[in-house]
């Protein structure tokens, strides 16, 4: 297979999945409100997704930072555990989020939306 119809195929697979997805979330929304549908907005937002994307790479830098200080023996400063606590803070506001937008079928979601 060539890249051109590779490439043509897996367009119009991700505008279906992205259809299916749109009339679902429409199908579950109908009976939320307002306050909910903002959040759902929210957090399936490109700049949300992105925003969570550095979070995780920043993250990944700490731990990777963290283990080669106790690697080498050297004492972990405290700004890298606020650090850390900060990350943990973060990551529960967006699962409590998700939760309360979702709310079961959070669950049901192989990706957790």
């Amino acid at each position: 297979v060539d890249f051109s119809t590779w490439q043509a195929n897996h367009s119009a697979a991700k505008k279906k999945v992205q259809s299916l997805t749109r009339t679902e979330t429409r199908e579950i929304r109908a009976d939320w409100t307002s306050h909910r549908t903002r959040l759902a907005d929210l957090v399936e937002s490109s700049k949300h997704q992105v925003l969570l994307a550095v979070l995780i790479a920043s993250h990944v830098g700490l731990i990777i930072q963290e283990t080669d200080a106790r690697s080498a023996g050297d004492k972990v400063g405290a700004w890298m555990h606020v650090a850390n606590y900060v990350f943990l803070v973060l990551y529960m506001i967006d699962i409590s989020t998700r939760l309360y937008v979702y709310q079961w079928s959070f669950f049901q979601s192989g990706w957790n939306r």
